[in-house]
């Protein structure tokens, strides 16, 4: 019965240590901290293991080999510990290779050798002769092992909270609160339960107490694995979840370092670059120290509007971004949201409002915008310009004899011509219809909005081959008005242009006409009054009027 209560009492815990030990090793077998808390599992639980056999075999079964394997595990638990506190304090990181495991194991060897060779300190015999495996004698080499413990536990502590008042990550801190109090509860154990214990310990004091200690630490690292991801917790599915998510992702350290792509991020932006620098574009610098400055303070990244270079050009995308800890370093995972299928969308509408279907040109909205800048005082403003409106000449004719196709095909060359004839800031656009607008820029008088009226004249005239055997001869009719010395206002500027075209419009087309005062008197139509190119007939009718 007596052997049952101590299977219940003992082999709980073992299982348990066991259980926990095994399932932080298949999370990730490959890393040191996976490993190290492991061992410290299988350690304590073949400890326990060691006690309970203790318990129910005779002493004269060997009772040298229960201590050399209690004293054995005892210090290698300990060094397993210290090994780790140096992982999550990060000293190893600052020590050349193999001198950080020098520092974890080396204090260890003077417990084992006097282990394996001292009897002078472990009388085993004294042991087995005074009952120590049924009432354990609690001598002085016990209490100096209890006293080395409580100091190390308390080194440990000391380094801990000085490392976690200089952090300011809330990850890590967790992290080391973990370590810091399993350290103390496992030093208050080891002093109140065996460095202070009498030489006899009362009866009712069950055997090994000290074992709560370490029954403590071990929990303790068990809630900072779970709770605070002390290592990289089940890394094998975190990893096969952030490979599986159709979002792009990128896992970047505080420097801005790619240390992770998924594929759908490698799709997208391609699988070069190791850093954040790399992917963004040129004018896009100053987000990787917006990036750093964020990830010190740990702020959330929401809808941060980004451009990378892709895989297939310049991607523009918003960016969400939260932190996570893995191994004791916290990265940032950011999520990526694609635009540039909803940006070339915007963009194609945008150009649809401001540009003519047919010939790509501006529209007459966008005319008249320019028009207004032009005027306007600030960015695009002109000194003087010429305000110039075309008209096609004879369009309906084209249109009733060669189909609405030859004339759309006619309207598409002309367009073509005239922008052909544009100058650096000129604007030329197709208002509606076969009528034009063209805002000349820098014209200071008559002479040169003559000048620019000719070379439009002289661009248009050529024949356009519409179909086979089929050709038309376009001629334009243009009328101009001039700014500031005529108008000064869009909508004046544009009335008089039109009044001037319909004064070549009726003087017989082909021609162009500069805005006179008296035309605005006289109605469209009236006033006779025109340039003096007009009126020497060796320039031909269709010359410049």
């Amino acid at each position: 019965m007596h052997a049952l209560w101590l299977a219940a009492v003992f082999g709980i815990p073992i299982f348990f240590m066991f259980h926990w030990g095994l399932d932080t090793l298949r999370s990730n077998v490959e890393h040191t901290s996976a490993r190290l808390i492991a061992a410290l599992h299988f350690a304590f639980g073949l400890m326990l293991l060691t006690v309970y056999a203790i318990q129910v075999v005779p002493p004269r079964d060997d009772p040298v080999l229960g201590l050399y394997v209690m004293g054995t595990l005892g210090v290698l638990i300990a060094a397993f510990g210290v090994h780790l506190s140096l992982r999550v304090l990060r000293v190893m990181d600052r020590l050349p290779p193999g001198v950080g495991v020098a520092v974890a194991y080396v204090w260890t060897v003077p417990g084992l050798w006097t282990l394996v060779t001292g009897h002078n300190v472990f009388d085993a015999d004294a042991f087995v002769h005074l009952g120590f495996w049924i009432d354990p004698l609690y001598n002085r080499p016990f209490h100096l092992a209890m006293w080395v413990a409580v100091g190390l536990s308390a080194v440990l502590v000391a380094a801990l909270a000085w490392v976690r008042r200089r952090t300011r990550d809330p990850s890590r801190r967790g992290q080391i609160d973990g370590l810091l109090w399993g350290n103390a509860l496992l030093g208050g154990a080891n002093l109140f339960l065996g460095a202070l214990l009498p030489v006899r310990a009362p009866s009712w004091m069950p055997p090994f107490p000290y074992l709560v200690g370490l029954l403590l630490w071990m929990s303790a690292v068990r809630i900072a694995l779970r709770r605070y991801a002390y290592l990289p917790f089940r890394l094998q599915q975190y990893h096969h979840l952030f490979s599986l998510t159709p979002a792009p992702l990128l896992m970047v350290d505080g420097t801005g370092r790619i240390v992770d792509r998924n594929p759908t991020a490698v799709h997208l932006v391609g699988s070069a670059g190791d850093s954040l620098a790399d992917l963004l574009s040129a004018d896009q610098r100053d987000v990787l120290a917006q990036f750093r400055t964020g990830f010190a303070r740990r702020r959330p990244i929401r809808g941060r509007e980004i451009t990378l270079r892709g895989s297939t050009g310049d991607r523009w995308m918003t960016a969400e971004g939260d932190y996570v800890t893995v191994d004791g370093t916290t990265y940032c995972i950011l999520v990526l949201h694609d635009l540039t299928e909803e940006r070339e969308r915007q963009a194609q509408l945008a150009h649809m409002a401001y540009h003519d279907d047919l010939t790509t040109l501006p529209n007459a909205a966008q005319f008249y915008q320019r028009v207004a800048e032009a005027l306007a005082d600030g960015p695009g403003h002109w000194d003087t310009f010429a305000l110039a409106i075309l008209d096609l000449d004879n369009f309906k004719q084209i249109n009733d004899t060669w189909g609405h196709q030859a004339g759309d095909a006619v309207l598409v060359e002309l367009a073509r011509r005239l922008a052909r004839q544009r100058r650096g800031t000129d604007v030329v656009s197709r208002l509606g219809g076969d009528e034009f607008g063209v805002l000349l820029a820098q014209v200071p008088d008559r002479l040169g909005a003559e000048s620019a009226a000719e070379r439009l004249l002289a661009a248009v005239r050529t024949p356009i081959i519409v179909g086979p055997g089929v050709s038309i001869d376009p001629t334009i009719s243009v009328g101009l008005c001039l700014y500031p010395s005529q108008r000064h206002d869009r909508d004046s500027l544009i009335r008089a242009a039109d009044i001037a075209m319909y004064q070549a419009k009726h003087a017989g087309k082909n021609r162009a006409y500069v805005f006179q005062e008296d035309w605005a008197h006289d109605g469209p139509l009236g006033g006779a009054a025109r340039s003096a190119l007009a009126t020497d007939p060796a320039r031909t009718p269709a010359g410049l009027a």
